[in-house]
């Protein structure tokens, strides 16, 4: 019995100053207290990458609780990633505990089942604490687990020791790296706090480059403090560079190389090939099929290969994105020696395919997802790389517009790594068929950015034809934009490119736009002229989507001019087109133009029911764009039927919705339509108001055409409010931007003109 007087007092030294890691504390404080109240062994997991202090959060929380454990404290390093030394046994730690308590050599038991047996009757009756540190593999640590209710039992592992959990009813408790506030105060911690606050920039920017990793902080810190000549700003600059990151993360004993080194070294080889091979993307996250795609394998093959290094914790499961993917990402530092490993053990040859053959699935995976959206392979032009296809297409794109969205970080870094790599044709048809979201969404940034490489890289490369398609489709973002000057010189440019080369299809996107500019600025017969020839074109390479697209354009011109049967007829054609595409897109925007059509010729109830069918259909699609337009068109109509209450709602939520997206013509006419009610209900100061709102956008967006009818309508609400000379300026305004004698529009503000005057 004398041995039960030991009581063992192995825990290391706590960490003065200890930083950050609050939540994670009080998830441990609070798993103790509920095992504790029903008298069951608390087992506390703690895992996490390499370097994000694991040992140390259980040690700072070993001496929390060691009071509530009275019989003494446990400790032993398991050696689990020791680079020069073997891992511990569970027989030789017991060994050491049994003689830590009191018990003689000469008693200890030889036999590893009867060793543990007799551990647990040594420790039955106390309350003890007992840290297993570097654990790694679950025999390490199973036979050390104490039989009653009256210890705690921490366990530090980088991996998940699923035994653990599912059988011994452990409790994980995953370490991530610290925040930007914690890094910056474990480095004012470690080095000078005088030094680090005067630069909290420089000491900011550390804490990024260390990527909050613990380890390479207490690096950073242990080197400014070695080197008080060097500033925060001085070793941003040597930490800048990638390529020598890992070398300048490294003070005596302590690397982070060789931290990582240790997961390493244990995965077998494809994973440590998938490893490597990850380490060569430049993106955020990515999905499994990623993996697969970078090793040739199969989709189930390459996720069961990420999971190892999730396991290794050398990548991290990040949670499922909104096409139900699940997605996994490195921390910088791990990725940064996942690259170094694939530079050191890869040939460039071997490099360079991998990455090509990623690059070419997301391409096959857009391409996919915008002939999904559209019905066929219609409206965009492509290079001729060879295209590399997961198993699971189908799965992948049930929603396209979802994947496409779960993808956007990754496609606009995979569009500048295709640049950088010289892959031109990856890069700009990547670029190109991305638009599919960008547009979708409203993501002009991205589109912007992605061709801005795109469009470098064509012409670096002397491609005229990528060049063109760039150019082509960097028209049609400054035409959403409502930046038609920027759009006309993009938009010639690619048609010069197109005709040198011969290419028709080219041309045909380049009229199609270029129409529209037409449209919209009132030479409506160089409008038809162009939507005709494109049409002729589209129908002869089978792409009938724009073809249909054309068609509404064709029946859009006709409307202007009133030619209303025409306009109608048209419609109905391309309605048909795109239903029989499966396209909600172009069907929307159709139905729209139809509601149009049936008010102007007075069909309220069928132009209700059109615009709203179009309603259901971009909302479904969470089109903003689309929805504002089409509840604008709502708002006349119901303005039309004298319900005033409902289509101020309309208009409203328009508007709404307009500046949300940033749609300043749906804007400008939403402010049309408005002054237009406010001036039927007699509110002809805020007619003027929004009259001259939308006049102000029409002008800022030279869009001619809407100029003279924002200029019309707002001359027409001046005379009614006995502003005669007001409302000639403005009507004669109205005519300088646009003034067609055979237009009906022109006519009636030369006759209101000549009643003024």
């Amino acid at each position: 019995e004398t041995h039960r007087a030991v009581v063992p007092a192995q825990l290391p030294a706590d960490i003065p100053h200890f930083i950050g890691r609050g939540a994670e504390l009080a998830e441990l404080d609070a798993l103790l207290k509920e095992r504790a109240s029903q008298n069951l062994l608390t087992i506390a997991l703690i895992t996490g990458v390499g370097g994000v202090g694991k040992s140390s959060l259980a040690v700072h929380w070993g001496h929390r609780i060691a009071e509530l454990f009275p019989d003494g404290q446990l400790f032993v390093d398991l050696r689990g990633y020791d680079l020069n030394a073997e891992p511990l046994s569970a027989g030789v730690v017991m060994d050491r505990f049994l003689r830590a308590l009191g018990v003689g050599g000469d008693r200890i038991a030889h036999e590893l089942d009867e060793r543990a047996a007799q551990f647990r009757t040594t420790i039955a009756r106390r309350q003890l604490l007992i840290v297993l540190d570097n654990a790694r593999v679950i025999e390490q640590v199973r036979p050390l687990l104490p039989g009653s209710g009256n210890c705690c039992v921490i366990v530090t592992s980088r991996d998940p020791l699923g035994d653990l959990t599912a059988r011994e009813g452990a409790t994980m408790v995953h370490l991530d790296v610290l925040s930007a506030t914690d890094s910056a105060a474990l480095l004012a911690d470690v080095a000078d706090p005088a030094v680090m606050n005067e630069d909290p920039g420089a000491t900011a920017r550390l804490g990024r480059l260390c990527d909050g990793l613990p380890l390479a902080l207490r690096i950073v810190g242990a080197r400014l403090t070695a080197r008080s000549y060097w500033t925060p700003a001085r070793l941003v600059k040597r930490l800048a560079d990638e390529r020598r990151r890992l070398d300048e993360l490294s003070y005596g004993q302590l690397t982070v190389r060789a931290t990582f080194a240790l997961s390493y070294r244990d995965l077998s080889p494809e994973a440590a090939r998938m490893f490597r091979r990850l380490g060569l993307l430049e993106v955020p996250d990515f999905a499994p099929w990623v993996g697969a795609a970078l090793l040739d394998i199969d989709d189930i093959e390459g996720e069961n290969l990420i999971e190892q290094l999730v396991d290794a914790q050398l990548i991290e499961a990040v949670g499922r994105d909104c096409a139900d993917q699940v997605r996994y990402r490195f921390h910088d530092l791990v990725r940064l020696y996942a690259k170094e490993r694939a530079l050191a053990e890869e040939s460039e040859g071997e490099r360079m395919e991998a990455v090509s053959r990623a690059l070419s699935g997301w391409l096959s995976l857009t391409e996919e997802a915008h002939r999904r959206e559209y019905g066929g392979a219609f409206t965009q032009m492509h290079g001729s790389v060879t295209r590399w296809r997961p198993q699971d297409v189908d799965l992948l794109l049930e929603r396209p517009l979802h994947w496409l969205d779960s993808e956007r970080g990754a496609l606009v870094c995979a569009v500048s790594q295709a640049s950088d790599l010289g892959l031109t044709e990856h890069c700009w048809d990547l670029a190109v068929t991305a638009t599919t979201l960008f547009e979708s969404r409203s993501y002009f940034d991205d589109w912007r950015t992605t061709h801005e490489i795109a469009l470098a890289a064509a012409r670096a490369a002397g491609d005229v034809r990528g060049e063109g398609a760039v150019l082509c489709s960097m028209g049609s973002m400054h035409l959403f934009q409502q930046s038609p000057c920027r759009a006309g010189e993009r938009l010639r440019d690619a048609l010069e490119l197109f005709e040198r080369i011969e290419e028709p299809f080219g041309r045909a996107l380049v009229l199609r736009n270029l129409s529209l500019l037409d449209r919209l600025n009132g030479r409506f017969d160089h409008a038809l002229a162009r939507y005709e020839e494109a049409r002729a074109i589209f129908a002869a390479v089978g792409d009938h989507f724009a073809e249909a697209h054309v068609l509404g354009g064709i029946a859009q011109v006709h409307l202007d001019q009133n030619r209303l049967e025409l306009a109608r007829t048209l419609l109905s054609e391309a309605l048909d087109a795109f239903t029989r595409l499966g396209s909600e897109r172009g069907r929307a925007q159709i139905l729209n133009r139809l509601g149009e059509t049936l008010l102007r010729l007075g069909r309220l109830e069928e132009a209700e029911s059109a615009c709203e069918a179009a309603l259901a259909l971009v909302r479904h699609r969470l089109d903003g764009i689309g929805q504002a337009y089409i509840l604008c068109g709502l708002g006349e109509i119901r303005l039309r039927q004298n319900r005033l209450r409902a289509a101020a709602e309309s208009l409203d939520e328009a508007l709404l919705i307009a500046r949300e997206v940033r749609e300043r013509f749906v804007e400008a006419r939403v402010h049309l339509t408005l002054g237009d009610l406010h001036a039927r209900q007699d509110r002809l100061e805020e007619a003027v108001r929004d009259l001259s709102t939308a006049r102000d956008i029409y002008a800022s967006l030279d869009i001619r055409l809407w100029r003279f009818r924002s200029l019309a309508a707002l001359g027409r609400v001046l005379a009614r409010q006995g502003d005669v000379a007001g409302a000639v300026e403005t009507l004669k305004s109205s005519l300088a931007c646009w003034d067609d004698p055979e237009a009906e529009e022109c006519v009636q503000v030369r006759e209101l003109l000549a009643e003024l005057s």
